[in-house]
């Protein structure tokens, strides 16, 4: 198949070649990680909840999907004449 004059039909076979291990695993073993993955997502979302606008939800969900480190501090507000911290909840 490598050898095919069309490309996408090379493209296939170089991209078995690249995941062969991966496939023959499959067949030794068919666990699924959609479940997995699954349980993440929900955990993820439940993190999001409570936000106000679409933009907010998918900058937060990005933000988890992407295992960026959470600010210590999300908040700043004054007070009189002090500043006050908001702490981060999510850790």
């Amino acid at each position: 198949m490598t050898r095919s004059r069309l490309k996408p039909v090379r493209d296939f076979a170089w991209l078995l070649r690249r995941h062969v291990d991966d496939v023959l695993n499959w067949f030794k073993v068919p666990i699924s990680n959609g479940s997995v993955k699954a349980m993440d997502n929900k955990a993820i979302s439940h993190h999001t909840r409570g936000y106000r606008s679409e933009k907010w939800f998918g900058t937060i969900m990005l933000h988890y999907m992407g295992k960026l480190p959470m600010p210590e501090f999300i908040h700043r507000f004054a007070w009189g004449s002090r500043f006050y911290y908001v702490a981060n909840l999510f850790n």
